[in-house]
């Protein structure tokens, strides 16, 4: 479970008319509890729009909790539907989101497009949400033949070995059980130095907010906590991610906000990569909760916060605390250097296809499978791929089209598929092909390794 999210904001949970059969009051639900009779609205993909958790009685219930902006939640789709379709007699897996059923339903219409699944989900929820409440996304409750809770957990629970034991009547020891939630603000300091004040030494209750005039904080792993980003010119707050996440945020800086510029590559040279990352070439990147227990041994959360004066001097301040703290713990040393490589680039395949606008107000609006442009910057695309549908692309992605007014564009197909998206392309005589370029790379080091000079700057070439 990744992001795990880089800056999405406030995530709003939006109410609902649901109906409790004899239950007015809604507590969260725990493992061994019976489940209240919920009526639920708004089902979409299923045959019927409302029901009740009667309903499923005699079959295993799985309620799968998501949203559209997850990208593991999106990938374990598919697996749902298999298994499905294996126990279709007995079980039923229902999706839940807070998300809007028209904003869903558009979605997992395009996704039917692409890969011909068609999920059933609740949409508009915030009731089913009260009851099973988690600090991750995507996680599961699972409700029995009958309607008692007998697991909260993660992805990797949801095998067909288990299923096919309850459905025997055979008990499962389940792997993860659910992380208690913290509710934060995601818009707010996480560390509010004003309600921490030394009350012993300074003989006072509460720090005046005007005297604080910048503060940086970095802490370990903080519990219940979604993995979460923020950048501006005032804050950063980058909340339980690996370290090399955090030099990745410091040494980007406010050209992450710019769809034009070049991508930042890293390469880690250390001994132990082990500590820096969840990600090795074997295996790939962690995920669910296997990622979150790494994280909860290894990740770090950082905040910052300067005054508007500072102008975005917050990312350099960040650099020199990763390098100072790091640099004490494992000798790490962090730059950007100038290295020629591999990169995904964007280019036109024929002259001859105009590409305009017709006008009208800008727009740019995508998900895992469509996007949409117009009246706006093709650069958007690569921008999005490479932060957000193909983040974990071990090339850059960048756009070297030269186009530079704005267009109208429209592709459906699977965003984190380059053939795909090639495929989507080709009517608009683009393409992306993988060519040599010197891209800028974050550079990390320990003093463990000898193989690289220290003393290399910005500007200069890694061999």
């Amino acid at each position: 479970m990744k992001k795990m999210i880089k800056s999405i904001g406030t995530v709003l949970f939006i109410a609902v008319s649901l109906v409790t059969k004899g239950q007015d009051i809604i507590k969260p639900l725990k493992v061994g509890d019976k489940c209240p009779d919920i009526i639920i609205h708004d089902i979409i993909n299923y045959k019927d729009s409302v029901t009740d958790i009667s309903a499923f009685r005699g079959k295993l219930l799985i309620l799968d909790f998501w949203a559209y902006w997850c990208s593991p939640c999106i990938g374990e789709i598919p697996r749902m539907d298999s298994l499905q379709k294996q126990f279709s007699h007995g079980i039923q897996i229902l999706g839940s989101t807070y998300q809007k059923k028209s904003e869903v339903t558009s979605f997992l219409k395009k996704m039917f497009n692409v890969n011909h699944i068609s999920f059933p989900t609740a949409t508009n929820d915030n009731v089913l949400r009260k009851l099973f409440p988690d600090a991750y996304l995507p996680h599961f409750a699972w409700i029995n033949q009958d309607g008692i809770v007998i697991g909260i957990t993660g992805g990797e629970d949801v095998t067909a070995d288990n299923i096919k034991k309850i459905i025997q009547g055979i008990p499962v020891e389940f792997k993860y059980e659910k992380d208690i939630v913290k509710k934060v603000s995601m818009d707010s300091p996480f560390f509010n130095l004003t309600d921490q004040a030394n009350k012993d030494s300074l003989g006072i209750s509460n720090l005046n907010k005007d005297k604080v005039l910048w503060y940086s904080t970095l802490t370990k792993y903080i519990d219940g906590v979604n993995g979460y980003y923020h950048g501006d010119s005032t804050r950063i707050a980058n909340i339980n991610v690996p370290i090399i996440n955090l030099y990745k945020t410091a040494f980007t800086g406010k050209a992450e906000f710019s769809i034009f510029s070049l991508p930042i590559a890293c390469e880690l040279r250390v001994k132990d990569s082990g500590v820096y990352t969840d990600y090795t070439p074997a295996r790939g990147y962690l995920g669910g909760r296997e990622c979150v227990d790494w994280l909860k041994k290894y990740g770090y959360s950082y905040e910052i916060k300067v005054p508007p004066s500072f102008g975005w001097k917050d990312f350099e301040i960040m650099q020199k605390d990763l390098n100072m703290y790091f640099g004490n713990l494992y000798g790490t040393y962090g730059r950007i250097v100038k290295k020629e490589m591999k990169c995904l680039v964007l280019v036109r395949t024929s002259n001859s296809i105009q590409l305009n606008t017709k006008g009208g107000k800008p727009e740019e609006s995508d998900n895992k499978f469509y996007f949409h442009l117009k009246n706006n910057y093709l650069a958007w695309l690569s921008f999005k791929l490479r932060n957000y549908y193909m983040q974990l692309s071990s090339v850059p992605i960048i756009d070297e089209t030269g186009i530079t007014e704005p267009i109208d564009l429209d592709i459906n197909c699977d965003l984190e598929n380059l053939g795909a998206i090639n495929k989507a392309l080709e009517k608009y005589g683009l393409k992306y092909i993988v060519a040599e370029k010197g891209i800028n790379t974050l550079l990390i080091t320990d003093n463990t390794s000898n193989n690289v000079d220290r003393t290399l700057r910005a500007g200069e070439i890694l061999k």
